[in-house]
């Protein structure tokens, strides 16, 4: 009996994916690894990030992206409103945090809401970005606190088991319990050519302790210490329509350089006499000329003249070049027309369906990423370096915290329409006009009390 359910086991059929079953035949090549989180991107992330930062230079759909991502993401700015009820409070979080905000950068460079986009971009392209909360008592600052942005291989990504516990993975210090506890950061960037030679020596990394370091990157699987780049599906796709397009672009170039081929007849063309004393027929050699504006040419008697028929871009190359164009935008999260300015195929309403999907992903990654995980604590250490200042008492630090973010709202596609939706709202008491009007990206009155 066991041998008669072991045939019928082995014959009959099984209840499993087809996915999963071994890759046969035209499936063959089809990879796949048990690999963790880590184990499949972090030895890949350095030549990643390289490729995709050669992309955004040179490619104009890759810039395209990636400005669309960040312009649409972060706009003129995320901006923070005291909840606080308390209005000379509210007065003051308000004027500290402006102030604060024109002064933040270590490097002196941007404003909070320049740092803000510097953020998102690295976020997308690099997958992640990290910011060092830096102490500045000895600055005269409102706040002594500013921002130092670090990219993503300026952070160590080595291994290491510290013992009791502790281990350092992909450059992030762990405790016995998996918090992040530090990271271990280059003082430099390792890419950097200007570092002197004597300082490239003590390039080794720093551990910093995790209170000072905000990690912006957006996990795809559990345990995932790093970030991937939002280009990482659409790269290799990216490269060879590049190479399609290029080759495309040179025999268009070819075919511009218009030839003439000049054919003697045999029986008027007159015999040559070469070097070794052999002889040819004129009409045997084929005279090329290359044909200029306003120029002319005196023929002999009975030469023919045939031009070049070179290859043309093909019907198809439209249709083949937007299909593969509507992959990329796919892969990076862009509605087509937006990655490639091209909106001779949509209507108002298609184009409002893909506006909104768009729009959805981006307060994702405002609210869970840059809210999250870069100004939500910012606003914290902030708050708390104002209180060293002698800014604000720490008997209020509760009354201070309470903060909404107002992220930069996008343009209207029907304004008329879409003004009459927010008093609907409002009338039929689904919302109130502070939570409107921050919805609008406007700012809150002063005068106004938060309910």
């Amino acid at each position: 009996m066991k041998i008669l359910s072991g045939l019928r086991n082995l014959f009959n059929p099984k209840a499993q994916y087809d996915a999963a079953k071994p890759p046969v035949r035209r499936k063959a090549a089809w990879d796949y690894t048990s690999a963790s989180a880590n184990g499949s991107t972090t030895p890949y992330l350095p030549a990643l990030n390289n490729r995709v930062r050669a992309a955004v230079r040179n490619d104009a759909i890759a810039a395209s992206a990636l400005n669309n991502k960040v312009s649409n993401l972060i706009g003129t700015g995320i901006t923070p409103r005291p909840m606080t009820k308390d209005k000379a409070l509210r007065a003051q979080l308000i004027g500290l945090w402006d102030e604060w905000s024109t002064e933040c950068d270590s490097a002196g460079v941007l404003d909070l809401f320049g740092i803000q986009s510097l953020v998102a971009r690295s976020f997308y392209e690099s997958g992640e970005v990290f910011i060092r909360l830096r102490q500045r008592y000895q600055d005269d600052l409102e706040v002594p606190l500013q921002l130092q942005i670090i990219e993503s291989e300026q952070v160590s990504r080595k291994n290491e088991d510290l013992g009791n516990g502790f281990v350092i993975r992909s450059g992030i210090e762990y405790n016995p319990i998996g918090q992040r506890v530090a990271y271990w950061i280059h003082p430099s960037h390792p890419g950097d050519s200007n570092i002197p030679s004597k300082d490239k020596k003590d390039n080794e990394p720093k551990r910093v302790p995790a209170s000072e370091v905000l990690h912006v990157f957006k996990p795809l699987r559990p345990g995932q210490d790093r970030g991937v780049s939002i280009f990482a599906q659409i790269l290799g796709k990216l490269e060879s329509l590049n190479k399609f397009d290029d080759a495309l672009l040179f025999r268009q170039e070819m075919a511009n350089l218009f030839v003439a081929f000049i054919r003697k007849n045999p029986d008027i063309a007159p015999n040559i006499e070469l070097e070794d004393g052999s002889t040819i027929n004129a009409a045997d050699i084929v005279e090329e000329t290359m044909l200029k504006p306003g120029a002319t040419r005196e023929l002999d008697p009975g030469d023919d003249v045939q031009f070049s028929s070179p290859p043309d871009a093909g019907s198809n190359y439209p249709d083949f070049t937007r299909q593969q164009l509507r992959y990329i935008a796919t892969g990076t999260g862009i509605p087509y027309e937006l990655l490639s300015g091209d909106f001779s195929q949509v209507n108002d309403r298609t184009m409002r369906i893909a506006l909104n999907n768009f729009k959805r992903q981006l307060e994702q990654d405002q609210w869970q990423h840059i809210i999250a995980q870069f100004l939500k604590p910012l606003r914290k250490a902030w708050l708390d370096n104002a209180i060293l200042a002698g800014h604000i008492d720490i008997s209020r630090r509760d009354e201070a915290k309470k903060t909404k973010w107002a992220p930069h709202a996008h343009p209207y596609i029907h304004p008329v329409q879409d003004i009459q939706s927010h008093i609907m709202s409002m009338d039929a008491g689904i919302k109130s006009l502070q939570t409107t009007k921050l919805e609008m990206g406007y700012d809150l009155d002063e005068s106004e009390e938060p309910t």
